[in-house]
Formats: C-alpha cells, sequence, structure tokens
C-alpha cells in the first residue's frame, strides 16, 4: 500500500518460542484475515497460507516496510516459489525468503545469533573441562 506516497509492504513476525518466523502479507484473504507466504519447516516449501494456519493464537508483530517496488511485483515473486524453493533452517530459512525478497540479499539474523550463542556455549564447556 502507499502512505504519504511511499510504498510500503507488510511483514509479519511471529513468535514461535525459540524462534521467530517471518511472513509476507498477501494482498489475498481468506475468512477475512490475510493471508500469509513464508518459507516453513512445516511445509518444506514456500505456501501461501490463511492467518489461522501460519499465526494462530501465538503472539505477532507487523512491520510496514518501505520498499521501491510495487508491493504487487514482490507478491508475485513470492508465489513464484511456492512449492519450488525448499526449506533450509541454516541456508534458506523464513528470515533468508523475507528479506531477500525485499533488499535482494537472503540473510537471517536469527541463525547468526543462534550458531554465536553455540559457539560461545561449546567454547565455555571445553574452557571448564580444561580447567579440571
Amino acid at each position: 500500500y502507499q502512505l504519504w506516497g511511499i510504498v510500503m509492504l507488510q511483514v509479519v513476525i511471529v513468535y514461535m518460542g525459540l524462534y521467530k518466523h517471518w511472513a509476507l502479507m498477501s494482498d489475498r484473504t481468506r475468512d477475512g484475515k490475510p493471508m500469509l507466504i513464508s518459507n516453513t519447516w512445516r511445509n518444506g516449501t514456500v505456501k501461501e497460507e490463511s492467518w489461522d494456519q501460519v499465526v494462530g493464537n501465538r503472539k505477532f508483530e507487523v512491520h510496514s516496510i518501505e520498499i521501491s517496488t510495487a508491493p504487487s511485483l514482490i507478491l508475485a515473486k513470492a508465489r513464484s516459489c511456492i512449492n519450488r524453493v525448499k526449506y533450509d533452517l541454516l541456508q534458506y530459512n523464513c528470515e533468508h525468503f523475507v528479506r531477500e525478497l525485499i533488499t535482494g540479499i537472503a540473510k537471517c539474523t536469527q541463525v547468526k545469533q543462534a550458531l554465536a550463542l553455540g559457539g560461545l556455549a561449546i567454547g565455555g564447556l571445553y574452557l571448564a573441562s580444561r580447567n579440571r
């Protein structure tokens, strides 16, 4: 949509416990709620699904992102990935998918943070075991 001449796209972030699920808000609705397009572990690929399937009763945030291209083009590109793009937790998950569609760069801050914390934990265990 446009807000004062600025083109915006909505990204929905769903709190799933240990991680946040990223999805694009679609221009389609089901049961009066927007549908969402995302790359999911549950499906193993990109799907356009109902709000209730993706969000359910979980806590969520909606972010309006300023974009330089028409939302319809981004949504068309997202839809072209349906059943064609494979989900990969480390290489191409929901955050990679959404960020690449918006910025052109597939990036995931959650994976980097988890790997960094995991590395710190392993390093800490290693140091603790050497001090025995």
